[in-house]
């Protein structure tokens, strides 16, 4: 396949490209910076572009009719029976949702988050020829490294080497080995919707690994509003219903779980949960991607509702790992995309798959490992293995890569402390070995390329070891350095060896990102569910009073004899009251400790014009990771995968 360039969105308007420039001062003997071109981006513009203006005009003027038309029925059918009522004010709801409905379907601004998604779904062809005689490793052994060395093999690379730290694959995905029945069973991120995810199901149809169905649509669920249950019943049997509602399938499923959840709901929350859908909605499809926050969008008033803390925090703000208090920074398009691209989704970006959530497991994972593993001798994998740092050799171009190779039982030792939460944080999680002692081997890796396919600090500080490594003296050294530089010169002879070629905006991209600590509790405790098959709840600190989310769920929701559940809290305090006041300790197997990127305006808009840039150049080092486009799901990370093994090669995205 050749080079073609992304194609005008709607509107004649082609992709913007961000300024891509070096770092500030103080950071730049951290690489050896690439000054790169690039047109400046028009600043975010908020509010309607002027086609949209009458649309705007035409939704308040509706809005504001029903409005009025709610008051009158409230005077004028005073006396009428309650049946009558309901059958007139449904009437009512249905005309105002058909004309609301009829001006904004169909409408999407050519740079709203609707307009990105539809980008990314798009199916990308993978390089079968450019890596011939070439060599490449990739540090990272999560989808996203797993997926970039499964494309680099398919691309003819000659050795791939992959480097994980922990003492399996996986990354945040790792699953819960069931030792007794040897099966894995999903626990960081427990869904996944084939027929939203594309570029996911392409790959497990080509590696042969089937769907299954959670099978939603036979157990009943609970979202705690201010108290209440609410009883929820989510997706579809297709067996039995197939393409019929307003968007097919798609509809049935938003439908299923938004009406019978808004059913319950008072007057007052109805009308809430409605404006926080529109408001989302409209931030969704008919907005440009702008830094606006979801509590900027909402305004104070509905973000303090009961309606938003606990069904849509409940709902969205776990599954997009959002925390009560990053709401104010929290870009409201990536909060949205959730509910209408995955959750309710109004296209349907995989036709050959159903409407089901299936279950996310380990099944990927080992199948690429397999597949991987099948390359041999062109793959190698290495667990409990540490990329140290990269050098560059000046007289051949090759990239040295110094890593250490450390005890498995020192490795399983370091996540479990990381999972301890009787004291403080650990100074330092795992992925950071330039502040480590050295307790390993440390040896030296020569190739054409480098992907880091880690989480954003993780690859600044490679970077940054990188930079500071010297083999002739100068630059105060970081811890290692001196290791590395004998490990190097035994490697070379001696020869000059300067820092890989990077472009100045690869690590300012990555330097954007804050992380947070996400908390998998696999537990036997059913009785923290009070019998329901997944409830999604608003709890609240018992010493500072402040709210968190807690989701509890089945491995497979549907399961008629569930054995586990898995809990989600985000944040080491409110996981630590989790632990002591909500869980019997006795029942809790294993605390999973994945650490997340936390989304911002700087890190979601225009994210596809940055990304693009910075690949195109990029050289010694490339990144890659799910949340590069957006949501971290595993179509994310193999999506970014396709484009950074197409940036290697030659082909561009």
């Amino acid at each position: 396949m050749g080079n073609p360039e992304a194609p005008p969105k709607a509107g004649g308007k082609q992709p913007l490209l961000s300024p891509l420039e070096p770092r500030s001062d103080a950071s730049k003997n951290h690489v050896v910076v690439v000054e790169m071109g690039g047109a400046k981006p028009a600043a975010a513009r908020t509010g309607f572009v002027p086609c949209f203006v009458p649309i705007g005009w035409g939704v308040r003027s509706l809005s504001l009719l029903y409005a009025i038309g709610l008051v009158g029925l409230t005077y004028g059918l005073s006396s009428a029976s309650t049946l009558v009522c309901v059958l007139v004010v449904a009437l009512l709801s249905c005309l105002y949702v058909s004309a609301v409905a009829s001006l904004l379907l169909g409408q999407e601004h050519p740079e709203s988050a609707a307009a990105t998604m539809a980008e990314d779904a798009v199916m990308i062809e993978t390089p079968t020829t450019g890596g011939e005689g070439k060599s490449a490793v990739v540090v990272g052994g999560g989808v996203s490294g797993l997926s970039t060395a499964y494309y680099l093999l398919r691309a003819g690379f000659g050795k791939v080497t992959l480097l994980e730290g922990r003492h399996k694959l996986g990354g945040n995905n790792e699953p819960y080995d069931d030792k007794a029945t040897k099966q894995q069973h999903a626990t960081t991120c427990v869904f996944t919707s084939p027929a939203q995810q594309p570029h996911y199901a392409q790959l497990c149809r080509e590696l042969g690994v089937a769907q299954t169905s959670h099978e939603l649509y036979n157990v009943e669920g609970n979202v705690v509003l201010d108290g209440k249950q609410i009883k929820v019943r989510m997706g579809i049997d297709q067996r039995k219903e197939q393409g019929e509602g307003l968007f097919g399938d798609a509809s049935k499923q938003a439908y299923l779980f938004l009406g019978t959840a808004l059913s319950q709901l008072s007057w007052g929350q109805l009308i809430d949960g409605l404006a926080i859908y529109a408001l989302l909605f409209y931030e969704y499809q008919l907005q440009p991607e702008s830094a606006r926050s979801v509590t900027e969008l909402l305004g104070p008033r509905l973000s303090a509702t009961a309606v938003f803390r606990d069904f849509f925090m409940g709902w969205v703000g776990v599954n997009v790992w959002c925390r009560f208090n990053d709401l104010d920074g929290f870009p409201a398009h990536a909060f949205a995309t959730f509910i209408f691209e995955y959750a309710c989704p109004l296209k349907i970006r995989d036709d050959e798959s159903g409407p089901d959530c299936c279950v996310l497991d380990g099944r990927l994972i080992t199948a690429l490992e397999a597949s991987n593993l099948a390359c041999a001798p062109r793959y190698e994998q290495r667990v409990c293995t540490e990329a140290v740092c990269v050098r560059r050799d000046e007289a051949t171009g090759k990239k040295l890569v110094v890593a250490r190779r450390r005890e498995r039982a020192d490795v399983v030792a370091e996540r479990a402390a990381l999972a301890d939460l009787g004291g403080a944080k650990p100074g330092k999680p795992p992925g950071n070995p330039a502040t480590r002692g050295a307790d390993g081997e440390l040896f030296v890796l020569e190739c054409d390329v480098v992907v880091m396919a880690t989480q954003p600090r993780c690859g600044v500080d490679l970077l940054a070891a990188s930079s500071a490594v010297s083999t002739t003296g100068g630059q105060e050294p970081p811890p290692y350095s001196a290791e590395a530089a004998a490990a190097l010169a035994a490697t070379t002879g001696g020869r000059e060896l300067g820092p890989p070629r990077v472009p100045g905006a690869l690590p300012a991209e990555l330097q954007k990102w804050a992380e947070m600590e996400c908390f998998t509790f696999v537990h036997t405790d059913a009785a923290l569910a009070a019998g329901r098959a997944w409830v999604h709840e608003t709890l609240h600190h018992v010493t500072t009073g402040k709210p968190y989310a807690h989701y509890a769920i089945h491995p497979r929701v549907g399961d008629p004899a569930p054995k586990y559940w898995v809990s989600y809290v985000y944040g080491r305090e409110c996981a630590r009251e989790f632990a002591e006041e909500r869980i019997a300790a006795d029942k809790v197997l294993e605390v999973l400790t994945p650490t997340l990127p936390i989304f911002t305006g700087a890190t979601t808009v225009l994210r596809n014009a940055k990304w693009r840039a910075v690949d195109a150049a990029c050289s010694d080092i490339y990144w890659t990771h799910c949340c590069r486009s957006g949501l971290q799901f595993h179509n994310n990370g193999i999506l970014c995968a396709k484009r950074v093994v197409r940036s290697v090669v030659g082909d561009g995205w």
